[in-house]
Order: C-alpha cells, then structure tokens, then sequence
C-alpha cells in the first residue's frame, strides 16, 4: 500500500470546481520484502502541503514504501477542502487509508514539514498500518522542484526558497523521501493508473486557475536540464494578448484556463445584457465561474455558444502546438471543465485534426478525458520513486 499527503495551490490548478522532466538521476534505495512503500498526492488551497505513502499488503513480493507530496504551483494546481492531504494507495492503485489537516501556513518550513508528517502517519494508521510498514516516501510539490536534491527551489505560494524538504522529512519519518512536483506527479498518476495505461509517451493537461502540464517521454518525466520545463501553459497563442500571471502577454494560460473562461463570459455578458447565462449566475458577474458558459450553451443561448466556441478553439490551439512539437501516444486532458465531456472534447479533437502536422501520418496522438481527478497526483506521488531507482 501506499500512503499520500498533499500540500498547497500548484500547477494543476482548479477553481469553481474546475479544476518534466527528463533527467537520468535516480535512486537506489529498494523497498524491503514485505513492506510497503510510499507516494504522495497534490491538494488545493493557496497555501498547503501534503505527503503519500505507498505499501504493498502482507505477504507481498516487493516492499512498499512511504511518499508525500504538495500540489502544484500557479501552472497545475489541485483544489480540495483542506491544505494536507494523506491516503494509503495499495498495489492495484486504490485509495484504502486517508487523513486531512491545514498546513497552518504562512509558517515556517520546518513547521509545515511537522504538519505534512503528522497527517501522513494518521493516513497509515486509518489505513491499518503502522510507520514501520512503510519504506519510502513520495511528496508532490507546487513549484519548481530539484528531485535529485530533494529541494524545493522555489515556490510562492508556500514561501520556500531552496527548502530542503525532502531532508525535513526523512528526519522526521525515518523513511526515504521522493520529492517531485505535484504536477508531475499527477501526470505519473494519470498515465500508470488511468487515462494513459499502456502509453510510454504521455502528456497530462490541467484546465483549472491556470493551465498545468506533465511531459513524460519514453517513461521519464521531462525537466529539462534545471527542473523547470514542462511549463506547458506559457506558450504564446496570441502575440501581445492578454496578461498572464507569469509576467507575459498572451499565455495559452490566459485563455484555456477557468479564470480565462470566466473573463470571456463576462466580457461577453457585459455586452449582451439579454443573455441567458445572467440567469444562470443569478444576476451577478460575481457568480460567473468555469461553468457558466458552458450552462448557458446547454440552454440554447447564442452568446454562450461563441463564448464556448471560443474557448474550445482556444484550448485546441495550444494542444496542436504541444503534440506537434511531441507527438505523445496520448494526451490526456484534466481540471473541473474537462467534466464537461464531449461539449469540450470534440469539437478540441476536430480542430486538432484539422491543423495537426502529422495528419498524414498513419498513428495519431489520442486525445482523451483524465480519469483520476484529484486523485491522480496522490497515486503517482505514492509511486513516484519508481522513476528514481
């Protein structure tokens, strides 16, 4: 089994219920017959931690171990109803043990690591387990993250500055620490537990307050040389377009994401004082949230239906971009609007078959719905030092 936790906003990023690596190091430290190991899981708030830990049930042929992991940073964050969350994931990828707390930031590192350990240990125990059962740990963690180091080079939303977290931790459990970003923990998830079974080349899209990505080529996370690729959502779609939070202008994050869509419909209700969707948000621009658009063309309203339209030749723009310069077996994509199923996703799949540049050729990447919600960045966190030995 595997038990979880997660802290903090991160990447994946969700809002109104909306919601990299290639690098060669590893580790090689080996689970012990019989024991479980561990991963972690990505939670949602603008401030919160969390860990996961994996183990495998007795008598089991490999050992399981112990992981935690933080959400994601502005890119790719996962909301929940508490800053930490723990869960105990068994060898067939089910949740089996689960444990929730604040972080109690803004706090210091050591701390919030205090809080992380303390969640994670009340997962293992509503899971049956004991510390002892466990052997290494997996974090998720918002920001840029150094797995190598097992520090967190940066990250705004927890106010850390090359924070040795993954020392703090293995302190404090007396476990082996994994520490990876909390998106990419969630596209591990996804692809070894969901959506993208099978696949060995595998992209993760997050559409929430932001756009999230995990890259995972020939089975390894792709980072980049110093830890900070795979910031998918800052690709320019729209030269000298609107602001993004990253300091440019044009972001494929300004428009794909739900604060994106949100601004559209306003912009839009502002002008069509008729639409139906002031209904829907009863009256006020402050009700509008990721759905409400997406309500209004259900409901027949014209102006919704080119909000809509917009939006989704807008995700699609950015996805050509991505399995062009890729070519994935898969490309799954996740966040509260991908809920909206195949309103979003096929008119996504007709303008990418339209401006592909691989439409000749005879495999095409497949686009897909995420599968795990939440959930996927505490099952790939619980199994994310499979990557590392």
């Amino acid at each position: 089994m595997r038990v979880i936790a997660r802290n903090g906003t991160g990447r994946t990023g969700e809002k109104d219920g909306t919601p990299q690596r290639n690098s060669s190091s590893s580790t090689t430290a080996q689970p012990s017959t019989g024991t479980p190991s561990a991963a972690s899981a990505a939670a949602s708030s603008s401030c919160a931690s969390g860990a996961a830990f994996h183990a495998s049930p007795q008598p089991a042929a490999t050992s399981p171990g112990t992981g935690i992991m933080r959400p994601g940073s502005p890119r790719r964050r996962q909301h929940s109803s508490h800053d930490i969350a723990a869960a105990v994931v068994d060898e067939n990828y089910k949740i089996v043990g689960s444990a929730s707390d604040k972080t109690g930031c803004p706090a210091p590192a050591e701390m919030i690591a205090d809080n992380m350990c303390r969640v994670a240990l009340a997962a293992v125990k509503n899971a049956g387990l004991k510390i002892d059962d466990i052997n290494e740990v997996g974090v998720g963690s918002p920001g840029s993250v150094n797995p190598e180091k097992g520090e967190i080079c940066y990250s705004a939303n927890l106010g850390f500055a090359n924070t040795k977290l993954g020392k703090m931790l293995e302190d404090r459990l007396g476990k082996r620490v994994f520490l990876e970003n909390d998106a990419n923990a969630a596209a591990y998830g996804e692809m070894i537990a969901g959506a993208g079974k099978g696949t060995k080349d595998f992209i993760a899209i997050t559409l929430g307050t932001g756009v999230g990505g995990g890259v995972i080529m020939d089975g390894k996370m792709l980072t980049g040389s110093n830890f900070a690729g795979g910031e998918l959502g800052h690709i320019v779609i729209v030269k000298d377009g609107a602001h993004c939070s990253c300091g440019r202008d044009g972001c494929w994050e300004a428009y794909a994401s739900a604060t994106g869509l949100i601004r559209e419909t306003r912009e839009a209700m502002q002008k069509d004082k008729q639409s139906k969707m002031w209904e829907i948000a009863g009256g006020s621009l402050d009700n509008v949230n990721g759905r409400t658009a997406f309500q209004g063309k259900k409901s027949g309203d014209e102006t919704a239906k080119r909000v809509v339209k917009e939006y989704c030749d807008y995700v699609a723009c950015g996805l050509t971009n991505i399995i062009n310069i890729f070519q994935p077996d898969m490309v799954c994509i996740g966040g509260g609007i991908s809920k909206e199923g195949e309103i979003l996703a096929a008119p996504v799949r007709e303008y990418v078959e339209r401006e592909r540049f691989s439409k000749n050729v005879d495999k095409q990447t497949i686009i897909k719905t995420a599968q795990l919600g939440n959930n996927a960045g505490i099952i790939g966190a619980a199994f994310i030092g499979d990557l590392y030995r």
